[in-house]
């Protein structure tokens, strides 16, 4: 599953990611959150699509 950026100007398509092999490695999610200013992704990955139905917290 690739990412991809378009430019307006030129009419160009960039590649920029490709999330094919962390899909792959157990990953049920994949989610662009956003870029830096940088050019860096921020990403957001759910390793498991377990239900959750009750839990405890004991705070000290």
């Amino acid at each position: 599953m690739p990412l991809s950026r378009y430019d307006t100007r030129s009419g160009r398509v960039e590649s920029v990611a490709e999330f094919s092999d962390v899909l792959k490695s157990g990953v049920d999610r994949c989610a662009l959150y956003g870029i830096t200013p940088g050019g860096e992704l921020i990403l957001g990955l759910n390793r498991s699509a377990s239900d959750l139905f009750a839990v405890e917290v004991n705070f000290y």
